[in-house]
């Protein structure tokens, strides 16, 4: 759309065929390979990672004509926060009726930026065993 749309003013991309791909940053930072450093819960913005965290910073940098129009970013910015709202009171009994509030939303994050990573297909779970297991395990043989 930016080369063929004029700046991206038209959307030819959707006449041909291309369905828009929602990827970010932080998507491109873990195909190549980052880890994603330590899991911050951070007040008012909510979950997120180191990885994550630059991965925004970087997002939001790319379109700085949004600095520009400071009325309209604000209005957007806030439309936003009142739709991730509305979307979190949706899922709040599951959280209400978790064990661990906080183990939940934090194995939530990662299986939504897993997800997201692998664009809806993501590999499935290694097989892990603790020390306790592994003794027991060894203990039989």
């Amino acid at each position: 759309n930016s080369t063929v749309g004029i700046a991206g003013l038209f959307d030819v991309a959707s006449k041909m065929g291309m369905e828009p791909a929602d990827e970010d940053f932080n998507q491109t930072l873990a195909v190549w390979g980052v880890g994603d450093g330590p899991y911050l819960m951070v007040p008012a913005r909510g979950p997120t990672t180191i990885r994550g965290t630059a991965g925004g910073i970087v997002d939001n940098l790319y379109f700085p004509l949004g600095l520009l129009n400071t009325p309209l970013t604000l209005t957007r910015a806030a439309i936003m926060a009142l739709d991730g709202r509305e979307q979190l009171m949706q899922v709040e009994n599951m959280l209400n009726d978790s064990l661990d509030p906080y183990s939940f939303v934090k194995e939530g994050y990662f299986q939504r930026q897993q997800f997201k990573i692998y664009d809806g297909n993501p590999p499935p779970p290694e097989e892990t065993l603790d020390d306790d297991t592994l003794d027991f395990l060894d203990e039989i043989e």
